[in-house]
């Protein structure tokens, strides 16, 4: 496929498994390192970052061809297929005859390419107790389905996580990684100390008992993401002094990744993104840890950072547009969510509409509008946005600009989506839904 634009030409591995481009989005990376250990039977580190369902439909709506639009990937058209890609439906259509861990790798490959439903569709009864390739199969079901519970997609229950975090065989990836969903999970659903009290230390013992099977990367990798994760139980508790302790340990391992990234003999360049990924939600945690203790300057200097290192990253932009925000420098803050709105998917409808609200706070009312109804095209179940159209002095400066048709619709529109909302209970998670748009990083 010859990219029809910016957007088709940025994230073209997700569309046919294309070589991300250097300097791509280090989640593009995910798909490339996924594919390789598909391919070729490689233990290359699996890129962390889990992307909504809804990143592909975004996508290629933002891409502008009707060629990818498909929910299975079978049914990308002949006409489209790379010779990658038809490897990858080979593998898929003898899933059944392959081997459990090459099974594993497939799946690994589905879901990254945000094929959430179609890794659903394939689950089939594993026994978590039996060996580490099943309980790994089960983990990649588990994170399918989470994720899709995610946009109410399905219903959902930690019980799949707990499950095998505590009965799959001791040493194996997956009881390692279920211990840290349950670690995040009890942290964002519920911000439930007791659970997250319990299951640190399980996790950090799992770390440990795997550490025979571990090269001193992973092992590192791991530890990296434990210390990321184990800053939140003295947040909780508003320990700031010891959460800050515990996140300059994070960052410690991340540096430790990129040096022994740099001296790696063999893929030098994909284990330097692999160790990169890590420091990158590191940093996140970092920018969100000193707005914590009110320290937007240090929040700042850690942003610009982040972008600095991750020019291309639209979510980087966002965070830098925040903490801009809070420092009151709402011009420069507008010029990152415009362009965080041009690279691309995922945050988009965010970011046009923080955009509006930068505009507004600049007395840019007209632009201010024009970002709000951009944004709800990206979202059309969005009420912020919707909210913002409908205020009394949004109204009349439609109408004074002749856009009654405008305003009628944000009206007629608003009290559409609160009826469907209100008809699902899901009104009140209207705040959190809008919140796991802007972090779409999931562990």
């Amino acid at each position: 496929m010859s990219p029809t634009n910016f957007t088709a030409w940025l994230y073209k591995p997700y569309l046919d498994l294309s070589v991300p481009r250097h300097g791509s989005p280090l989640h593009t990376f995910g798909v490339e390192f996924d594919y390789l250990n598909l391919r070729y039977d490689l233990h290359l580190p699996r890129i962390q970052s889990v992307l909504m369902p809804s990143f592909r439909k975004e996508l290629i709506r933002d891409c502008r061809t009707s060629a990818y639009a498909v929910d299975d990937p079978y049914l990308v058209s002949q006409e489209q297929l790379t010779s990658r890609w038809s490897f990858f439906c080979d593998k898929l259509s003898a899933m059944h005859s392959l081997e459990k861990n090459e099974q594993a790798r497939l799946l690994w490959l589905l879901n990254k390419l945000c094929f959430y439903f179609k890794t659903s569709s394939l689950e089939y009864a594993t026994n978590c107790a039996s060996d580490a390739d099943e309980a790994e199969i089960a983990y990649v079901f588990a994170i399918a389905n989470y994720t899709l519970s995610l946009e109410k997609k399905r219903p959902y229950s930690m019980r799949k996580f707990e499950e095998i975090a505590e009965i799959s065989p001791q040493g194996c990836f997956a009881k390692v990684n279920a211990s840290y969903q349950m670690v995040v999970q009890n942290v964002k659903h519920g911000y439930k100390v007791a659970q997250v009290e319990k299951w640190l230390p399980i996790h950090y013992k799992n770390i440990v008992d795997a550490g025979e099977h571990l090269s001193e990367f992973e092992a590192t990798r791991m530890l990296c993401r434990y210390y990321r994760v184990a800053g939140f139980l003295p947040q909780m508790k508003n320990d700031f002094t010891e959460m800050t302790r515990i996140m300059q340990l994070a960052e410690d391992y991340a540096n430790k990744l990129v040096a022994l990234a740099e001296k790696m003999e063999q893929y030098r360049d994909l284990y330097t993104i692999a160790a990169r990924e890590m420091v990158y939600p590191v940093f996140e945690s970092r920018i969100k840890e000193a707005l914590t203790i009110g320290d937007i300057a240090l929040a700042e200097s850690r942003a610009v950072q982040l972008v600095s290192e991750n020019p291309s990253e639209s979510r980087a932009r966002m965070h830098l547009g925040q903490v801009l925000i809070e420092n009151g420098k709402i011009q420069e803050a507008l010029e990152q969510y415009l362009i965080a709105v041009e690279l691309g998917p995922p945050g988009n409808e965010v970011s046009l509409f923080m955009a509006g609200q930068c505009y507004r706070a600049l007395g840019d009312e007209k632009s201010a509008l024009r970002c709000c109804v951009r944004s709800q095209y990206y979202d059309p179940m969005g009420v912020s946005p919707l909210e913002m159209l409908t205020e009394p002095e949004a109204l009349r400066s439609l109408e004074n600009h002749g856009l009654h048709l405008i305003a009628a619709w944000a009206q007629e529109s608003l009290a559409h989506v609160v009826q469907k909302l209100n008809s699902r209970n899901a009104l009140r998670d209207v705040q959190a839904y809008q919140k796991r748009q802007f972090n779409q990083r999931a562990s």
